[in-house]
């Protein structure tokens, strides 16, 4: 019996146990993301980023039209928190889709998300009063 060497058995068992991180896919997103996250399509016109792992939609984010505002929205799936990075990124592109915006817009801080009041005010908005949805905000640049 020969034993094997102590840094190989290591390397085996690490081997075994490792999984590649997937990468983040960051694309326009389509009506077929929407339905894929939210189950239906949207009522209105909207402007919006998908982010895929996996090829499957797991966060989407943008602005959408009403009659008289602009509307920012994200949703993420908790499988994308562990991405920090891709979700700033991702937040950068909609505040570049917001500065091509004429009309106001605004945007609501979800309460059951923790810090999500916190990224608002790094992009740009700012506190104006709190309903029963959640705190709302109004982009200030």
């Amino acid at each position: 019996y020969k034993a094997w060497p102590l840094n190989l058995l290591l390397f085996y068992v690490l081997q075994l146990q490792w999984k590649p991180m997937v990468k983040p896919v960051i694309k326009a997103a389509t009506k077929n993301d929407i339905i894929n996250i939210y189950g239906m399509p949207m009522n209105s016109s909207m402007k919006g980023i998908s982010v895929f792992l996996d090829g499957k939609v797991a966060g989407i984010g943008g602005i959408y039209y009403t009659k008289h505002n602009v509307i920012a929205f994200a949703h993420i799936k908790p499988e994308l928190r562990k991405y920090p990075v891709t979700i700033w990124r991702c937040a950068l592109k909609i505040k570049d889709l917001i500065k091509e915006s004429d009309a106001p817009v605004y945007s609501i801080a979800d309460p059951r998300i923790p810090k999500s009041d916190d990224l608002l005010m790094k992009m740009g908005f700012r506190f104006i009063n709190r309903t029963h949805q959640g705190d709302l905000y109004e982009w200030i640049g």
